[in-house]
């Protein structure tokens, strides 16, 4: 799996003796990506949903989801795209 090297300004760590020393972060490509979908809890904490709330939104049709054998995932653009234009997802597009 690939990696990548991260330098940032701020990656530095100041020691007990005063002295900086530059921090090194590796991150695997795959955690520089967006997820696809999200779970539901997830995506209704976008909204200011909590847990219970994100459910029941989506058993409204309020939060669109598709369903991957037993489990209801939440597809990522979609749900964006609509709470970027604020816009109801039972409106017809």
């Amino acid at each position: 799996m690939k990696t990548r090297s991260i330098k940032a300004a701020d990656a530095t760590k100041t020691l007990q003796n005063g002295a900086k020393m530059q921090i090194d972060y590796e991150i695997e490509d795959e955690q520089l990506q967006e997820p696809h979908t999200y779970s539901i809890p997830a995506a209704g904490r976008m909204a200011g949903l909590a847990k219970n709330g994100s459910y029941a939104a989506a058993r409204r049709g309020e939060i669109p989801v598709i369903k991957f054998g037993g489990k209801l995932r939440v597809p990522a653009i979609k749900w964006k795209r609509i709470l970027a234009e604020g816009r109801d997802p039972s409106d017809t597009e």
